[in-house]
């Protein structure tokens, strides 16, 4: 990755493995990273790993009021965002015909409009 010093970076699903992977790829090449989870305490063990570069926001991919309001606090922090990395996702294994609408509603919120 070359070129990226002083960006600015969203990751979603940030505070999961492979997020948290790509946020410390992305603090190494010094762009700041904003890491959005729903876990608040997983973003913030990353954000606390990757130092002075990374901040941590708990945020629901699936709300959109949330993301707006998550986007505008690391851009009112941190300047305009360069990158995103649209890395959440979510499942639930299980028996096709056993699985209701409401679940389907979180695949769907989680997986298609997340992103």
């Amino acid at each position: 990755m070359k070129g990226l010093t002083g960006k600015t970076a969203i990751v979603t699903g940030g505070g999961g493995g492979l997020g948290s992977a790509i946020c410390a790829r992305l603090a190494e090449e010094d762009v700041t990273v904003g890491v959005f989870d729903l876990n608040l305490d997983a973003a913030s063990k990353v954000a606390k790993k990757i130092g002075k570069n990374a901040k941590a926001y708990a945020v629901d991919i699936s709300d959109q009021q949330a993301v707006i309001n998550a986007v505008a606090a690391f851009e009112k922090a941190h300047g305009q965002t360069d990158i995103l990395v649209n890395n959440a996702g979510w499942d639930q294994v299980g028996n096709f015909l056993q699985t209701d609408k409401a679940l389907w509603e979180k695949i769907v919120g989680i997986n298609l409009w997340g992103p």
